[in-house]
């Protein structure tokens, strides 16, 4: 069953923030969450190394919303431990990551919902 903690790569990121863009190409995931708060902040999270990762508009999962009415401050940054997507992606792969310490980093803003699923620490620094 998924148990969403709030991650927090460092102090003082707001609720809720806004995809702005999502790249994914050679050089891994990168996305831009736009800080509504603050005029032209924006925070850049770089995953070099994808497992998996899907994006749903916030209506496909108004059920985990539901269950999770109480996600501290209502962050838009969370991990997902006990992860369902963890667990289907060693299914699917016949068990060939489980050697791995996978992350299930889940980025909910209000318009997109990201799950994605790596071994490796993102890169993540703010930009004006």
């Amino acid at each position: 069953m998924n148990v969403y903690k709030a991650w927090k790569p460092f102090e003082g990121i707001p609720a809720p923030l806004y995809l702005e863009s999502m790249v994914k190409d050679g050089d891994g995931l990168r996305l831009v969450l736009l800080d509504g708060s603050v005029e032209g902040r924006r925070l850049h999270i770089h995953f070099k190394e994808v497992l998996a990762f899907r994006n749903a508009n916030e209506k496909c999962l108004l059920k985990t919303w539901e269950e999770n009415e109480s996600w501290e401050g209502h962050s838009s940054l969370l991990i997902v431990e006990d992860s369902q997507f963890v667990a289907w992606l060693h299914e699917q792969s016949f068990g060939m990551f489980a050697d791995r310490p996978i992350t299930h980093y889940a980025i909910y803003t209000p318009h997109d919902c990201l799950d994605i699923l790596t071994d490796t620490d993102p890169g993540v620094e703010w930009k004006l």
